[in-house]
């Protein structure tokens, strides 16, 4: 198994000391507050958070393997129910939760993935649309936005976790943002590489 990645000095770089135990941290508290109320399946999305930030999981193998199993069928029932952008988005949590591909009705990434060609092909460069390219390239691999639009993605994604730096103290959603910023950062520079070009 690799050793973790320290994500810690990549993100205080980019939004300041101590922002990466701050998010991190919140994650933490916010899977405690849900799992104190049975909320499996919300637990989950910030357990992945932490998955991502962290490098590891921070709950013990059972914790952990319900959550995954909350998730996995909350996804199944978005399958049946025909919601191919929550299904896709649980879908894209799995994968951060346990570093394995979801399985899921390839009809449901599909039209995730159609429906992400229209909005990109519109000028689409909202957080929105980065999730969903996020969502999409967790789940395929495949990093949809070209270049100039992914630099915009990720500068959308930035100014957002700035601002709820600033100007709110819901730190479990900077978390989710903080997140979806390290991995459609990651996602575009796999694809087109550094040099500087996404900041």
């Amino acid at each position: 198994m690799e050793d973790p990645v320290d994500f810690g000095p990549l993100i205080d770089g980019e939004f300041g000391a101590g922002v990466f135990e701050r998010v991190s941290r919140a994650a933490v508290d916010d899977v405690e507050q849900k799992l104190a109320v049975g909320n499996l399946v919300e637990a989950a999305f910030s357990a992945a958070h932490f998955c991502v930030l962290a490098g590891r999981v921070g709950w013990s193998e059972d914790t952990h393997d319900r959550m995954v199993d909350a998730l996995k069928s909350a996804a199944s029932v978005e399958v049946q129910a025909g919601r191919s952008n929550l299904a896709v988005w649980r879908g894209a949590y799995l994968r951060m939760l346990t570093q394995q591909v979801a399985e899921l009705d390839h009809q449901a990434v599909s039209a995730q993935r159609q429906e992400l060609d229209d909005r990109l092909a519109s000028g689409d460069s909202s957080v929105v649309c980065a999730g969903m390219c996020v969502d999409v390239w967790l789940l395929t691999g495949e990093w949809a936005a070209p270049a100039d639009v992914s630099r915009e993605l990720v500068d959308a994604v930035r100014v957002d976790v700035e601002h709820r730096l600033r100007y709110t103290d819901n730190d479990a959603m900077t978390a989710d943002r903080v997140t979806l910023w390290l991995l459609a950062t990651s996602a575009a520079r796999s694809r087109f590489g550094d040099g500087g070009q996404l900041r």
